[in-house]
C-alpha cells in the first residue's frame, strides 16, 4: 500500500455538529468542515449553528493557514409550508460565503441554481448515488461534487472515480445506516419522524426477539476504514468524510487526527493501534470496511450490542473483594486511571454494564493499595458500584471511557466574537474646487463592494498642502478603520489635482457618514434579494383548476406474472401499467405488452443497479421502447436524449414541494409521483398546482428499509454464500422489540427489502383524496396473481386492504 503523493491528496473532510467540534476538526488536520444550521439538517438533532456561529465559523476558517473550506449541509426534504424558511436560510448561506452546500432535496437544487448559481452544490449521500450513471444525473443537476453511497466495494468507487465528470466523495469512518441512505421510511411510517429529515428514530437499532433471545439483526458495525483511505486515495477520490455531527468535539478531533496522519504516512503500526485503542473509548461499536472488499459481508452487523462498546481491557480473572466492596481482578491491556469508565457485558442484559472507577487498587506487600492510576499490564482491583449484577470471571471487560486520551486532544476556541466576514471595499477619494466661497473644496467619496455602491460629496474648508502627500496619508488612515471586523480597504484611489489640505477630523466624519450610508444600501439590497429569493420559492398561487371526477389508475407489477388473473377487461380500465425490469424477463413483458398494449406500458428499471444501468436502459430503447418510470435520477441523461420519450418519476425521487416538482417537470418529466411520507396538505397544494402532473400512491407493500446487506446471511440463514440467493421467495417474519412485526425478503443477487406487518393503503379514503390520479403497486414482496386480481377489485369498488396511512393525517415530522 503506497501513499499518494502531496499534490494528489484528497481533502479530509469533517464532521461539525457544532462550534466546539469544528474548532477541534480545524486544529487537528481537517481540509474542510461540514456543518448544519438548526433547521433542515440531516442531523437535527445535533448542536448544530445560528446563522451568527455560520458565519463566524467561516471567516475563521478562511483565515487560518492553509484556508479551510465550509460546507453547509441543508440535505432533508422539504415540504411545502416550509418553503419561505428555506429560501431565507438559503439567503443566509450566501451571505456566510460558505463554500458548498450539500443537498438532496430537488428543490432546494433548483431554488440555489436560479438564485444563487455562485455557490458549488453537492449532492448528498441521501441521493442514494451508488452508480456512474447517478453521479452523471448529479452533473447534470448542476452539482460539482456527488457524496457516494456507503455500500459501494472500492472497485465500483474506483470506476465511478475514473468516468465521473466531477468530484466524488467517499465515506471513510462513523455510524452506518442499514438502509441506503435516501431509501429509509421505517422510522417516518412506523414512528412518525423522517430519517429523511433529520429526525430518524434509529428503528435499525432495535431488537428483534428471536427463539434464541434478543438480537439485532439490522444494527450495523460502525465504519473504520483505517489505512485502506490510501486505496481511495490512489484511485482518484476527491474528499474523504468523516461521519459523525452528532459526536463530541473528542471524538472528531481524535478521528480526524487518526486519518490525517494516516494520510501524511506518519503513523507508525504501534502509534496507529495506540489510537485505535483511544478511539474505542470515545465512542465505538465494533467496526467494520462494510462491502469495501467485497459485495458480501455476513460479519456487517453486530447482533449483540447497539451502542458504544469501548477499548478491549481484557476479562474478569476473578471476583474479589476490595477494600471499599465487592469488585474484580484483571490485567488490563491498557493503562487504567481514576475516574475512568469501564463496561462489561452480562449475559441476559439488554445492554453492557457500565460504571466509573471511582476505587482502584493494586496489590503490594500482600495488601490492596488505592492508586490513582495502573499501568496496562498490570494486576488491577476495581470496585463495583452498587447494585452491580451477577458477574463472573471471564467475562470481557471494556474501557469505555479514558481521562488520558480526553487530556490529548486539546484544541483553541476563539473568543466568540472575533471572527466575522471581511467585505473589501473599493474607494475613490476626491478633493475638488468648486463654486462656494473661497477656502472652501467639495470632497467626494466612492466605493462599495460587488453589492453595493454608495457615494457621499461634503464641502468643507481646505488650503494648500505643505507637501503633496499629507491630504492623502490623513484621509487613507480615517478610511482605513472601516468599523471593525465587516469591511476591510480593498482597492484605493486618491484624486487631489490641486494638492489641498484638509484637517483629518473632516475625514473621520466623512468615513462615518459614507459608511452609514453604505450600511444602509447593502441592507435595502439584501432585503430585496431576500424578497426575490422568497417569492420565487413561493411563487404565485395557481389558477383554479377545473374539478376532476372520478380516479384514472396505474397498475405497478415488479413481476408481469402477478398480473396473469387480470383480464383484458380489468386491464382496459388502466391508465397505464407498469412494469419492472428486475424480474419478470424480456418475455413476460412482451406477452403483458401484447394485453395490454405498448402504447399503454411503461418500464421501470431497478432502483438499486450496480451493473451498467444504461446498458439495461439502451437494451429497450433499441427495442422501440419510449415510455419510462424513474425511481431514481440515474438514466436520466441517456432518456432525455432520445425523441419521443415519455419519462415519469416515482416517489422514489421525492417530491414534497412546487420548486422540486418545478425541478422535474423542467427537465422534461411528464408526470411526478407524490411521497408517500409526505402530508395531506401537500399532496393536496401539488395536486393543485398541477393538475394532471401528480400520481398519489394509493396501495403498497412499502420498504421500510432497502438494504445492501443481507439479514438472512446475519442471522445464518444464507445457504449459498451470496452468488445467487436461495430465498428469493422465503421472507423472513420478525417480531421487533417494541412489538411491531416485519417481513425481510432477500433480494438479488444479495440485500434485504424490509416490509411491514399492513400496507401502505389508503383504504376507504379512495373518493376523497386530493389527488385523482392513483397508483397501485405489487411490489418489494411477491404477489400471487390472484391477490393482485382481488386488490384491483376492491380498488375499482372504493374500498382497499386494511393498512396504514403513514403521516396522512399526523403530519410529516
Amino acid at each position: 500500500m503506497s501513499h499518494p503523493s502531496p499534490a494528489r491528496l484528497p481533502e479530509l473532510l469533517a464532521p461539525a455538529g457544532g462550534p466546539e467540534a469544528g474548532f477541534a476538526a480545524l486544529h487537528h488536520g481537517a481540509d474542510a468542515v461540514y456543518l448544519g444550521l438548526t433547521r433542515f439538517s440531516a442531523r437535527a438533532e445535533a448542536v448544530n449553528f445560528t446563522p451568527g456561529q455560520l458565519a463566524e465559523f467561516t471567516a475563521y476558517a478562511r483565515r487560518l493557514t492553509p484556508r479551510r473550506r465550509v460546507y453547509l449541509a441543508l440535505n432533508t426534504l422539504i415540504k411545502q409550508s416550509e418553503l419561505p424558511e428555506i429560501a431565507d436560510i438559503a439567503a443566509t448561506a450566501a451571505d456566510c460565503r460558505v463554500d458548498a452546500v450539500i443537498v438532496q432535496d430537488l428543490g432546494i437544487i433548483r431554488l440555489f441554481r436560479e438564485r444563487f448559481p455562485g455557490i458549488p452544490l453537492h449532492a448528498s449521500t441521501q441521493m442514494a448515488i451508488h452508480d456512474i450513471a447517478g453521479v452523471r444525473a448529479a452533473a447534470d443537476l448542476g452539482c460539482v461534487r456527488a457524496t457516494l453511497a456507503r455500500e459501494l466495494t472500492l472497485a465500483e468507487i474506483a470506476r465511478i472515480a475514473a468516468e465521473g465528470e466531477i468530484e466524488v466523495e467517499a465515506f471513510i469512518h462513523g455510524t452506518l445506516c442499514y438502509s441506503y441512505s435516501g431509501l429509509c421510511l421505517f422510522s417516518s411510517l412506523a414512528g412518525g419522524r423522517s430519517g429523511n429529515r433529520g429526525r430518524c428514530l434509529y428503528s435499525c437499532r432495535e431488537a428483534v426477539i428471536r427463539p434464541e433471545g434478543r438480537v439485532h439483526p439490522f444494527s450495523l458495525k460502525d465504519l473504520a476504514l483505517g489505512e485502506k483511505v490510501l486505496d481511495l486515495a490512489q484511485c482518484g477520490v476527491n474528499s474523504l468524510k468523516i461521519e459523525g455531527r452528532k459526536k463530541s468535539p473528542l471524538y472528531v478531533a481524535a478521528t480526524v487526527d487518526y486519518y490525517r496522519k494516516i494520510l501524511d504516512g506518519g503513523l507508525a503500526a504501534d502509534e496507529r493501534l495506540k489510537i485505535e485503542d483511544g478511539l474505542g473509548t470515545i465512542f465505538a461499536r465494533p467496526w467494520t470496511r462494510l462491502f469495501l472488499d467485497g459485495r458480501q459481508n455476513p460479519e456487517a452487523v453486530d447482533l449483540e450490542v447497539v451502542g458504544h462498546r469501548g477499548a478491549s481491557l481484557g476479562r474478569i480473572l476473578q471476583l474479589a473483594a476490595t477494600p471499599a466492596g465487592p469488585g474484580i481482578r484483571l490485567k488490563p491491556r491498557l493503562p487504567l486511571e481514576r475516574h475512568d469508565g469501564c463496561q462489561i457485558n452480562v449475559p441476559g442484559l439488554p445492554r453492557p454494564f457500565g460504571f466509573a472507577l471511582n476505587h482502584l487498587y493494586r496489590p503490594r506487600g500482600g495488601r490492596l493499595t488505592s492508586v490513582f492510576a495502573v499501568p496496562a499490564g498490570e494486576e488491577a482491583f476495581i470496585t463495583l458500584p452498587k447494585p452491580a449484577p451477577p458477574l463472573a470471571a471471564g467475562l470481557p471487560v471494556y474501557l469505555a471511557s479514558s481521562q488520558a486520551v480526553k487530556r490529548s486532544y486539546p484544541f483553541p476556541r476563539p473568543r466568540p466574537g472575533k471572527f466575522g466576514r471581511e467585505i473589501p471595499i473599493d474607494l475613490e477619494v476626491s478633493i475638488a474646487e468648486n463654486d462656494s466661497p473661497a477656502g472652501t473644496v467639495l470632497a467626494s467619496c466612492r466605493g462599495g463592494t460587488g453589492e453595493a455602491v454608495f457615494v457621499l460629496a461634503r464641502e468643507t474648508a481646505a488650503s494648500p498642502a505643505r507637501e503633496a502627500n499629507t491630504a492623502e496619508t490623513a484621509a487613507k488612515k480615517a478610511f482605513s478603520r472601516l468599523g471593525g471586523k465587516r469591511f476591510v480597504l480593498g482597492g484605493w484611489t486618491f484624486h487631489n489635482p490641486r494638492s489641498f489640505f484638509i484637517p483629518p477630523g473632516f475625514w473621520n466624519r466623512l468615513r462615518r457618514d459614507w459608511l452609514a450610508g453604505l450600511e444602509g444600501e447593502l441592507s435595502q439590497k439584501a432585503t430585496a434579494a431576500r424578497r426575490k429569493t422568497a417569492e420565487f420559492a413561493i411563487g404565485s398561487p395557481p389558477d383554479p383548476a377545473p374539478s376532476e371526477t372520478g380516479s384514472s389508475w396505474s397498475l405497478f407489477a415488479e413481476d408481469p406474472a402477478s398480473l396473469a388473473r387480470l383480464s383484458a377487461s380489468d386491464l382496459s380500465i388502466c391508465e397505464e401499467v407498469v412494469v419492472g425490469l428486475g424480474k419478470g424477463g424480456k418475455d413476460g413483458i412482451l406477452e403483458l405488452s401484447d394485453l395490454v398494449g405498448r402504447e399503454k406500458l411503461r418500464l421501470a428499471p431497478p432502483l438499486i443497479h450496480r451493473g451498467n444501468l444504461d446498458e439495461m436502459i439502451a437494451g429497450w430503447l433499441e427495442r422501440g421502447w419510449r415510455r419510462w418510470l424513474l425511481p431514481g435520477l440515474a438514466g436520466w441523461r441517456l432518456l432525455s436524449g432520445v425523441p419521443g420519450t415519455d419519462v415519469a418519476s416515482d416517489w422514489t425521487i421525492p417530491v414534497l414541494n412546487r420548486l422540486a416538482a418545478g425541478q422535474l417537470l423542467a427537465m422534461g418529466f411528464s408526470r411526478f409521483t407524490l411521497s408517500p411520507e409526505d402530508e395531506y396538505g401537500d399532496w393536496e397544494s401539488l395536486a393543485r398546482e398541477y393538475p394532471g402532473r401528480a400520481w398519489l400512491l394509493a396501495y403498497s407493500e412499502m420498504p421500510l428499509f432497502i438494504s445492501a446487506a443481507c439479514v438472512h446471511a446475519h442471522l445464518g440463514r444464507c445457504r449459498t454464500g451470496g452468488n445467487r440467493c436461495a430465498l428469493r421467495e422465503d421472507g423472513l417474519e420478525l417480531t421487533m422489540e417494541r412489538g411491531g412485526r416485519v417481513t425481510a425478503w432477500p433480494q438479488q443477487p444479495c440485500g434485504t427489502v424490509v416490509t411491514g406487518a399492513h400496507p401502505f393503503s389508503l383504504g376507504d379514503r379512495l373518493n376523497r383524496l386530493p389527488c385523482r390520479h392513483l397508483r397501485l403497486d405489487f411490489r418489494w414482496r411477491p404477489y400471487e396473481p390472484a391477490e393482485a386480481a382481488k386488490i384491483w377489485r376492491q380498488a375499482r369498488a372504493g374500498l382497499l386492504p386494511f393498512g396504514i396511512e403513514g403521516n396522512l393525517r399526523r403530519g410529516l415530522a
